[in-house]
């Protein structure tokens, strides 16, 4: 642990509170009220509408850029 944190430049105690509360967290992983499938699911919607608007608003910047007279 020590040799990994020094490699990375972490401080062994932050790799010692990540293993803790990956091992806190797993058991709950896998479980069927688990969360984090809604919560990306949840993302995913966000990211294609936002994706949508940037498409929308690109090709209305174009269409302004080509028709200034």
């Amino acid at each position: 642990m020590s040799q990994t944190a020094s490699e990375h430049g972490i401080d062994p105690s932050q790799i010692l509170r990540w293993k803790k509360h990956a091992l806190d967290s797993l058991p709950g992983a896998f479980s069927p009220d688990n969360k984090s499938h809604e919560v990306k699911m949840a993302y995913e919607r966000k990211r294609k509408a936002l994706y949508r608007k940037i498409g929308h608003l690109t090709t209305q910047l174009t269409w302004i850029k080509t028709n200034r007279d």
